[in-house]
């Protein structure tokens, strides 16, 4: 697995933060499941 450094602004930070939170998911989790989904829908095009 390879790592990689992000930075977020204030809003979209806070945003993934809460929803986090809510889920009890890693912020790690959620935005590696947002890349997969932008992948797959790109792949489906």
């Amino acid at each position: 697995m390879k790592h990689i450094t992000i930075r977020l602004d204030e809003e979209l930070h806070e945003f993934i933060r809460r929803l986090s939170f809510e889920t009890r998911t890693s912020m790690n989790q959620i935005i590696v499941k947002l890349i997969k989904k932008l992948k797959q829908q790109k792949e489906t095009l």
